[in-house]
């Protein structure tokens, strides 16, 4: 499979969204996960040298009392 702009642009536009079905230039490909789309997302954006536009969060919580 050629890896394309447009590829990229749906599967980013997915991921956005939440959607785990992604159809482009007449094809359909799903994902079993958004885990899954995020791997995809990485890997071609990797072949075509472009950032992948989609970033990963990581949050905490933390409580403090002053006890």
């Amino acid at each position: 499979m050629a890896f394309t702009q447009s590829l990229l642009d749906a599967l980013i536009t997915a991921y956005g969204s939440g959607q785990l079905r992604v159809s482009y230039e007449g094809k359909m490909m799903e994902f079993a996960s958004g885990d899954d789309l995020f791997k995809r997302i990485k890997t071609v954006a990797s072949a075509l040298g472009v950032p992948s536009g989609v970033r990963s969060f990581h949050s905490t919580f933390s409580c403090f009392s002053k006890e």
